[in-house]
């Protein structure tokens, strides 16, 4: 299993500054897409964790699992290996909504599609 942490930081988001799109910086898409091409043709299995504060388009079907993991201090990595390794299952309702797909990212307001099966 390979386990692949991608995300945000301070630089893309955060208060006084708008995000220009809903994917992820230049470099770690070409990280996530040379990991996942590389998994694939080993036949094992990805998770891949994504690091924001909000919603990041990501090619979902490379991977076996994605989790979102926000910025959650000190305690988030204990909390996010309890959850891979299963001693902890969370449960809970997400107070934002996360959209499956940016139909047209130029657009003044974002026609966005939420994510039915949530």
């Amino acid at each position: 299993i390979t386990v692949l942490a991608v995300g945000l930081g301070e630089k893309v988001e955060g208060e006084g500054c708008d995000r220009p799109n809903m994917t992820l910086p230049y470099s770690q898409q070409l990280l996530y897409d040379a990991v996942a091409k590389a998994v694939r043709s080993h036949g094992k299995q990805l998770i891949v964790i994504l690091v924001s504060a909000g919603g990041v388009e990501v090619d979902e079907t490379v991977a076996d699992a994605v989790l979102w993991q926000p910025y959650g201090g000190q305690a988030s990595g204990d909390g996010l290996v309890r959850v891979l390794f299963g001693s902890y299952s969370p449960t809970a309702r997400l107070p934002e909504t996360f959209y499956k797909q940016v139909i047209n990212p130029s657009s003044s307001r974002l026609d966005l599609l939420p994510v039915a099966s949530v």
